[in-house]
């Protein structure tokens, strides 16, 4: 967490989220995009977007875990490893 500057980049980033410009179709290795529908900061529906518009990604749901995922990290460690 710190030193923040190092995440700042990635803080500004968060705040508007850009995807929809992104050309994600030129994305073309292994992709898994994990979203819980909770996340205050980032709308699920932009996980969703993210998942479709990237060839043969994977999209995991989760109801809860917010932004951080929080209370998920065992079930996404199960994902990771199949």
């Amino acid at each position: 967490m710190h030193p923040i500057s190092l995440r700042e980049q990635g803080i500004y980033n968060d705040r508007v989220p850009q995807t929809r410009d992104y050309p994600l179709e030129r994305i073309t290795i292994p992709t898994l995009v994990i979203h819980a529908e909770d996340d205050s900061l980032i709308s699920f529906s932009n996980g969703r977007h993210t998942a479709r518009g990237i060839p043969g990604a994977q999209f995991v749901r989760f109801q809860s875990g917010g932004h951080l995922l929080l209370g998920q990290y065992t079930r996404i460690a199960l994902v990771k490893s199949e």
